[in-house]
């Protein structure tokens, strides 16, 4: 049996298949040869309608923070809660969340960092919450995701 998947294996590599054709590929050597009919990935870039949804919250974001959603940033649509927006010139707090957090996990701490004198921004990072136009598709390249494009999305770089 190991043998049979090393010649599955080298079949798939040979023929450049994807990930999820070479995972079809061994179940089916696996199985017994039974093959298996396997599409292409689809590509899909989420593009949600963000005002056919429902208030981000409900009513739990304290009045005096905002959400909004900035586009064109680094290709995405970034929805953030910022606080201290009223006064301009104000110092920026940039507060970033982890995994599996959202931008709403800062909602508690935003109004008091505000009434210290900063303009607080959170957003929802790229493949969270509200933040559109990332490649959800199986077998998406990951490298929009690595560490150089997260600083430029929250620098609002292009």
């Amino acid at each position: 049996m190991a043998e049979d998947t090393t010649k599955t294996e080298d079949i798939a590599l040979e023929a450049g298949l994807s990930r999820r054709g070479f995972v079809a590929a061994a179940t089916a050597a696996a199985a017994g040869g039974i093959a298996l009919a396997q599409g292409t990935a689809r590509a899909a870039i989420v593009r949600t309608d963000l005002s056919k949804l429902p208030p981000y919250g409900g009513a739990t974001i304290p009045a005096g923070v905002r959400d909004r959603a900035i586009p064109n940033v680094n290709g995405l649509t970034v929805h953030i809660l910022e606080a201290g927006f009223e006064t301009p010139g104000r110092p920026a707090v940039l507060l970033l969340h982890g995994f599996p957090e959202l931008a709403y996990s800062w909602r508690k701490v935003m109004l008091p960092l505000a009434a210290a004198g900063y303009h607080v921004i959170a957003p929802d990072q790229r493949g969270y919450g509200r933040t559109t136009g990332w490649d959800d598709s199986y077998d998406a390249d990951p490298d929009p995701f690595r560490i150089l494009n997260m600083v430029r999305d929250a620098m609002g770089s292009r």
